[in-house]
């Protein structure tokens, strides 16, 4: 067995999907008068906060000169504040977490979002207790596709990438476990197809996380 593991959150660990739908839609709204589709969004879902941004603005030929750090933080705070209570634990997540735990394997959450949310995440979920470290936007100087998020995270768990394995649901975070030189495995509870995640480097994929063995 590998000595560590490192998980996504979002779409992994959760489904949080339609809370932060809903915390985007508001900030679109609220700060810039325009509007988004869950199916836009799902083609956003897993990128860092500033690329789902600049995408949405790009795709109707908007510009945004100012700083985005407010309009990121009032997304989050939306998110926090206003749409956590709808984020549910994933099929599965527990009784891998509790192996894992057992057999006295490391682990590490690496999110494309900050540590607040996170942790919040975690929390609000009853997942906090199972982590031995936490890596996010505000740890790393770039996000996912960026490997660096994850080798954050093995250092945190005094583990070699080539000793850890990552569990993702995106094409994004399987492309940033590969290039940290990571065994990467798949889960089929995001926004993805298995033939996407394939193509991005996935070395496994399931249909849920409880489908991981721990050989």
């Amino acid at each position: 067995m590998s000595s560590a593991f490192i998980f996504d959150m979002d779409g992994t660990l959760v489904d949080s999907f339609e809370a932060h739908f809903r915390a985007w839609e508001d900030m679109f709204r609220d700060k810039i008068g325009a509007s988004v589709t869950r199916d836009e969004f799902r083609g956003l879902f897993g990128m860092s906060m500033e690329e789902i941004f600049k995408d949405f603005l790009r795709h109707r030929g908007m510009e945004y000169e100012g700083d985005l750090t407010p309009l990121v933080e009032y997304k989050q705070r939306l998110f926090r504040e206003r749409h956590l209570p709808m984020t549910k634990v994933l099929p599965g997540a527990v009784v891998l977490l509790e192996g894992l735990e057992k057999a006295g394997v490391r682990a590490a959450v690496a999110s494309n979002t900050t540590r607040e949310n996170i942790e919040a995440t975690l929390e609000s979920a009853g997942l906090n207790s199972y982590f031995d470290a936490v890596v996010g936007l505000d740890d790393v100087e770039r996000g996912k596709p960026d490997p660096g998020m994850f080798l954050k995270a093995a250092s945190l768990l005094d583990a070699e990438p080539g000793e850890c394995i990552v569990v993702e649901d995106s094409v994004h975070g399987l492309k940033a476990a590969k290039s940290a030189g990571m065994t990467a495995y798949a889960v089929l509870t995001g926004c993805s197809s298995a033939e996407e995640l394939r193509e991005a480097g996935a070395d496994k994929v399931f249909e849920t996380l409880d489908r991981i063995a721990l050989d």
